[in-house]
């Protein structure tokens, strides 16, 4: 190092010593700048003007002392670079130490000086300064480095925004040029229409002459072509004028052979088809003076729209024709009831021929009430009423009933008054109709069986099937179990079968299935086919809400399905409010399971449940365990919050209620109260139940706690016993490495015999101190409980040498404390300390008895005390003969848990300790005796 670059600044109260300390340096470092300050606020201002390597500070100082002169360094951006180290008469005082650290020290040094151990650690200081500088710089030149880079893009920015305005300014003034421009033109335009409208006016009469008119001369060379069908032919008078009508119209040979006609002098009239555009076309010859023909004028109107017209009534009588042929409704014309007419549709659905209807009576096809209904109608319709639609009943050939809508009106029928009728089918309308009423019904029926069995009953009647079940299907898709199964007028009981090999398996997952004949041949292998005969089938799957299936409807019959399209919306329309009613079955059924497992979940669990509306009204109240409730559960019913606890907790739970209710969120606090068993903490959690309900649900949380406040515990143990042994083993070793140094820098050699035997003696130190820890490995591994007491004493008589003297333990039996398992190295200490300490000890006793509320532990001896200016000193690190550590961890210990210990003995009496166990963490004792 080189010396005349070391600049200290130290501060101190007492001149005397800042002598010193400026002598002591300039010994040691020859050619070193010492500045000296008689108080912090002087000493900060000359480290700001002298920029020293090291502050040496003193930490009593009256006014600002060390601690606070040392965090202002540390605030100061230009000087928390430099090391400080602090300087103190106290040498064993480990709060000291542990304070200045804390306020950013960086070393403790204890006065008078020990050279080597002063000197070391300055170097170490000036080290430490130069490592901070350079980091000091690299962090400039990095935010040099962002500054620059941080400008460059500021710039660049810069350029782009003033290139974006210059380009929105040359894009306005383009705008405002292409606007002038359009201006200029439109006015251009205004004057050029204006001189051409005077000019024109003849013009358009001819050109929108509904035609063309147009003068040839003898050669057949326009000389006028003029009219607004010219544009319809892709023509115009400009560009025809001149030419031959020869060329114009060389591919319309109608034109050319007129245009010959009349420039041979005779007349030509006639209907000229030009592009598919019809004109009624007139021309006539001009004669000179001499009666020769000179040229021709003609006339050509435009008549597309009549000719479309006759296309279009014909094609229209064409499609009515196949319309009424092709309608699927029924068209039937009679008189008097003597069928004259019927289209395809109504031979077809009466199941005759259009020549075997015709010429025959229409009673012949209707049922007796529908006959009286058509001869009412009749009647009224003869006489000229008008008739609103009504329905009849038709007998088919085959013998089926088919519904129908009539709509008639009467009409000429080759030169008779005649009726014409409409007939729609409207059987499956009615059919469907008769569903949904049924439907409607059944609302009203009973829930369960009865409603399936209604369905079931409806759907033989209705579909004429012999065997109607209704299934849900199980959780495999595979297998079902009826709900009502109908079977020739009565109901059985409900199985559960296979779907292999049966039609319904077929059925799963289709939206219908018909098998209208030979079903049985289908499916040879299903017994209920083959044992009923079954020839039709049809069956759909009922469907739940989120699109799977859930059941399905079955229908069989021993006669084969007519009419299958009938049958499949009749059943669509039961499928859909079954499917419904199953669901709703299957969903209670859930809802039943589930709430017998909740039930049993609640039940189990060791939750409090409490139901309470918007003003803290409880309206219910469940508990497993009602020991850990104030009132009992019925008694909470009608109360509010603040009747049943404490106000502060009452307030915490109001303004939950509140929060929950208006956001629907869960709300969560914790509290304690002091119970007869202790203190116990809850966790409430608040849910919104309805627009003014909540539920509470209320857990003890006392293990958790109790958990996270072992943690802390644990957590301040480590710190503890680390800090202590880390801070000792540092001073010694760094103490050993400053005499190893001083021995290789002499050749005294009882020089070096002196530092060797101080570095092994610091050596010593270190392995006593390593043998502590390691009787104290354990400590903060296990968490703080209930520690029974005389059993902890009764392990620490095993780890002394009690030979000699006798030891007592008068603790009750069933006394616990709430302290770390350690605890026992406390009792193993303070019998240790009197075996060394006690000289002619012959008996230590150990007992306890209540003081107040709390619980006093007392360990005694008959030795020769402690004086009276050492029963504090006594529980100081680094004091005693030993490790200087034993009565001061003791005593830490026994703080984790907010117990503490003091000696209150009579020096020459013997030694007494004390221990103080408050309220809450001792129990299960006995007053008598204890």
């Amino acid at each position: 190092m080189d010396s005349k670059r070391l600049v200290i600044v130290a501060i101190d109260d007492y001149n005397d010593n800042l002598i010193a300390v400026k002598a002591f340096v300039t010994d040691s470092f020859p050619g070193a700048h010492v500045y000296t300050a008689l108080n912090g606020k002087d000493g900060i201002e000359l480290a700001r003007k002298t920029d020293p390597d090291v502050i040496l500070l003193d930490i009593l100082m009256p006014g600002m002392d060390g601690f606070e002169v040392c965090n202002q360094l540390k605030r100061d951006p230009v000087l928390s670079h430099i090391p400080v180290i602090f300087l103190t008469a106290l040498k064993d005082d480990p709060k000291s130490r542990i304070r200045a650290l804390e306020s950013g020290g960086e070393a403790f040094v204890s006065k008078p000086f020990e050279e080597a151990e002063f000197i070391a650690q300055i170097r170490a200081m000036v080290k430490i300064k130069a490592a901070n500088i350079r980091e000091l710089k690299e962090k400039e030149t990095l935010f040099n480095l962002v500054t620059e880079r941080t400008e460059q893009l500021e710039r660049e920015l810069a350029d782009r925004k003033k290139a974006e305005i210059e380009l929105r300014l040359a894009n306005e003034i383009l705008t405002q040029n292409r606007a002038a421009m359009l201006n200029l033109l439109s006015d251009l335009k205004e004057e050029v229409e204006a001189r051409k409208k005077s000019e024109s006016l003849l013009q358009t009469v001819l050109v929108n002459l509904d035609g063309i008119i147009f003068s040839i001369d003898n050669r057949g060379t326009f000389l006028v072509s003029e009219g607004k069908a010219l544009s319809s032919l892709g023509l115009s008078g400009g560009k025809v004028v001149g030419q031959s009508v020869f060329e114009v119209y060389r591919q319309v040979p109608d034109i050319i052979s007129a245009m010959k006609t009349a420039l041979a002098g005779s007349p030509w009239s006639g209907v000229i088809l030009v592009q598919d555009i019809f004109f009624d076309t007139h021309i006539l010859p001009v004669f000179d003076e001499q009666q020769a023909v000179c040229g021709a004028v003609g006339i050509a109107v435009d008549i597309s729209g009549q000719k479309r017209s006759e296309v279009t009534l014909r094609e229209s009588e064409e499609r009515y024709r196949k319309l009424v042929e092709h309608i699927p409704d029924y068209i039937l014309v009679h008189n008097n009831g003597v069928i004259r007419f019927v289209n395809n549709a109504a031979a077809t659905s009466f199941g005759y021929t259009s020549d075997e209807l015709i010429g025959s009576h229409l009673m012949k096809y209707l049922t007796t009430e529908s006959q009286q209904v058509v001869s009412e109608m009749m009647e009224k319709r003869f006489r000229g009423e008008d008739l609103p639609p009504y329905e009849i009943t038709i007998l088919t050939k085959e013998g089926e009933r088919k519904i129908t809508e009539v709509h008639g009106v009467s009409i000429q029928y080759e030169g008779e008054l005649a009726s014409l009728n409409v007939l729609t089918d409207i059987t499956e309308r009615k059919q469907v109709e008769d569903a949904q009423s049924f439907m409607l019904r059944s609302n009203y029926l009973q829930s369960g069986e009865d409603f399936f069995h209604s369905i079931a009953r409806y759907l033989s009647t209705s579909l004429h099937m012999d065997y109607i079940c209704i299934d849900r299907l199980e959780g495999d898709l595979l297998s079902a179990r009826t709900v009502a199964v109908f079977f020739d007028g009565e109901f059985e009981d409900n199985i559960t079968y296979t779907l292999k090999d049966t039609p319904c398996g077929k059925v799963v997952g289709q939206r219908i299935c018909v098998f209208p004949n030979d079903v049985r041949n289908i499916f040879p292998k299903d017994t209920v086919l083959q044992e009923m005969g079954a020839e039709s089938y049809i069956g759909t799957t009922l469907w739940g809400f989120d699109g799977a299936p859930i059941g399905l409807i079955a229908c069989i019959g021993r006669k084969p399905l007519i009419n299958s399209h009938l049958a499949e919306s009749l059943l669509q329309q039961v499928a859909i409010r079954a499917a419904g009613e199953l669901e709703r079955t299957l969903a209670e059924q859930a809802l039943r399971e589930s709430e017998e497992r909740h039930r049993a979940i609640v039940s189990a669990m060791p939750d409090i449940f409490f139901i309470i509306n918007k003003d803290g009204e409880f309206l219910g109240c469940q508990a497993k365990d009602t020991s850990q409730l104030l009132l009992p559960p019925k008694k909470f019913i009608g109360r509010v919050l603040s009747e049943v606890i404490p106000g502060t907790v009452a307030d915490l739970g109001m303004q939950a209620i509140r929060n929950t209710l208006k956001t629907g969120e869960l709300q969560i606090f914790e509290y304690f109260l002091d119970m007869p068993l202790g203190r116990q903490w809850f966790e409430m959690r608040i849910v919104k139940s309805s627009s003014d309900i909540v539920l509470a649900i209320l857990r003890d949380i006392t293990g958790r706690k109790i958990s996270e406040e072992a943690l802390r515990e644990s957590n301040q143990k480590l710190r503890l016993l680390t800090g202590l042994t880390r801070h000792d083993i540092f001073n010694q070793v760094s103490a050993v490495e400053l005499l190893l140094d001083m021995a290789l820098q002499t050749s005294d050699l009882n020089a070096i015999h002196t530092h060797l035997k101080s570095a092994k003696e610091a050596g010593n130190h270190i392995e006593a101190t390593i043998g502590f820890t390691r009787d104290y490995e354990n400590f903060g591994m296990v968490s703080s409980g209930w520690q029974h007491l005389y059993q902890i004493i009764e392990i620490a008589k095993t780890e002394v040498d009690i030979l000699g003297f006798t030891l007592e333990n008068q603790i009750s039996l069933d006394l616990e404390i709430y302290a770390d398992p350690i605890i026992r190295k406390v009792f193993t200490t303070l019998m240790d300390n009197s075996i060394r300490h006690g000289d002619k000890i012959t008996s230590i006793r150990f007992f306890s008895n209540i003081r107040g509320n709390s619980l006093i532990i007392t360990g005694e001896d008959d030795g020769i005390g402690i004086p009276d200016d050492e029963k504090e000193r006594i529980f100081e690190h680094g004091f005693g003969k030993n490790t200087g550590i034993g009565l001061f961890l003791a005593r830490e210990i026994l703080s984790i848990t907010g117990l503490s210990i003091r000696e209150c003995g009579q020096e020459g009496k013997g030694a007494r300790f004390e221990i103080l166990v408050p309220a809450g963490k001792f129990k299960a004792f006995q007053k008598e005796g204890v």
